[in-house]
C-alpha cells in the first residue's frame, strides 16, 4: 500500500513539475513588437528676460524675487554670493 500511495506522489510532483517548467518556458519567449514612432516638434519663442537677484519682488508675473537688475549693464551683482 505504501508503495502505490509513494508511486503515486512521486507522478503527482514530476506532472506538477513538468508543467511549472512548461509555464515558465512560454511566460520567458522572446516576443518582437515592430512599428514606427513619430515625435513631434515645438518651436519656441522667447518674449522676455528676467534675472533672479535678491528678494524684491519688481514684476510677480515673472518672478518672486526679480530686482530688475540687467546683466548686461554690468557692475557688482547686488546678490550676496557664497561661492
Amino acid at each position: 500500500m505504501d508503495t502505490v500511495r509513494f508511486s503515486t506522489v512521486f507522478i503527482v510532483m514530476m506532472m506538477a513539475t513538468a508543467l511549472v517548467g512548461i509555464t515558465y518556458a512560454h511566460w520567458t519567449a522572446t516576443l518582437t513588437i515592430t512599428g514606427t514612432v513619430e515625435t513631434g516638434s515645438i518651436k519656441p519663442v522667447f518674449t522676455d528676460a528676467f534675472t533672479d537677484d535678491d528678494g524684491t519682488a519688481d514684476d510677480s508675473t515673472k518672478d518672486a524675487n526679480d530686482n530688475g537688475y540687467d546683466p548686461k549693464e554690468g557692475g557688482k551683482d547686488p546678490k550676496e554670493r557664497w561661492d
